[in-house]
């Protein structure tokens, strides 16, 4: 939702983006955005774009004052937004492979990425630990990872405080970390 409650942008399964006007309620913009579903969606800081994370592991950029215009497109590392893989079942392991146990693909649920409050960088998932990409002249450029993690990373968020960021990040096994990053 945007800053006074207006304004819906919804990604959708059949990969269009919405826009819903809540006074209305109608929808009042509608574009094709990924192949495959939209499984998340942000407002940039200054709420003049939309970001949005598909099916098809891409990361797109869209103007809010022409609307279902891309501002940028890229594919994001693999797994980037799911599905994830985890062992499940059999053995002492409960993984896959010799212990008897079988992989599932699992499909993402929570934010798949984050922005940063100067709308410069985005956290993103990966198969092991929270990833940070810097947005600049219509592309991403990694700059982080931040690591730590022994199971995919399926879920992400930032906290901002003062001169500090909180780089939160949840694996399939249930370890949450937090990672303190400073401005450089």
């Amino acid at each position: 939702m945007n800053h006074n409650g207006g304004l819906l942008v919804c990604g959708c399964n059949d990969g269009s983006v919405r826009i819903v006007d809540l006074r209305c309620p109608d929808v009042i913009a509608s574009w094709p955005a990924h192949q495959g579903e939209v499984f998340t969606v942000r407002l940039s800081p200054q709420e003049n774009n939309i970001y949005t994370i598909g099916s098809d592991n891409r990361f797109a950029c869209w103007s809010m004052a022409v609307t279902g215009s891309r501002v940028m497109d890229q594919v994001l590392h693999e797994r980037a937004a799911g599905p994830f893989l985890v062992g499940v079942g059999g053995g002492t392991g409960g993984g896959s492979g010799a212990t008897g146990g079988r992989s599932v693909l699992l499909r993402p649920y929570g934010p798949l990425f984050a922005l940063s409050t100067d709308g410069e960088h985005v956290l993103t998932c990966s198969t092991s630990g929270p990833l940070v990409y810097k947005m600049s002249g219509g592309s991403l450029t990694q700059v982080l990872s931040v690591g730590g993690h022994k199971s995919p990373v399926v879920t992400v968020d930032w906290s901002h405080a003062s001169q500090c960021s909180s780089a939160l990040a949840a694996s399939l096994d249930g370890v949450i970390s937090v990672a303190t990053l400073l401005p450089q």
